[in-house]
C-alpha cells in the first residue's frame, strides 16, 4: 500500500514536471516573440525620430526659401 502511494505521488510529480516544462517552453516562445517585437518597435521609433528630424530641416529650408521668395516679390 505504501509503495502504491509512493508510485502515485511519483506519477503526480512527473506529470507536474511535464506540465511545468511545457509551460516553460510556451513562456520562452512568447519571450522570443516579444523580443522580436521590441526590436521592431525600436527600429520604427528610430525611423520616426529620423523622419521628424528630416521634416524639421525641410521646414527650416521651406521657411528660408519662402522668406527669400517674399523678399524678391517686395523688390
Amino acid at each position: 500500500k505504501e509503495c502504491e502511494n509512493h508510485e502515485h505521488e511519483v506519477k503526480k510529480r512527473q506529470k507536474r514536471c511535464l506540465d511545468l516544462e511545457s509551460q516553460l517552453e510556451d513562456e520562452q516562445s512568447q519571450n522570443e516573440q516579444l523580443k522580436e517585437e521590441v526590436a521592431l518597435l525600436r527600429r520604427k521609433a528610430q525611423l520616426l525620430d529620423q523622419t521628424r528630424a528630416e521634416n524639421e530641416e525641410l521646414r527650416e529650408d521651406l521657411s528660408e526659401v519662402t522668406a527669400q521668395h517674399n523678399s524678391v516679390l517686395e523688390e
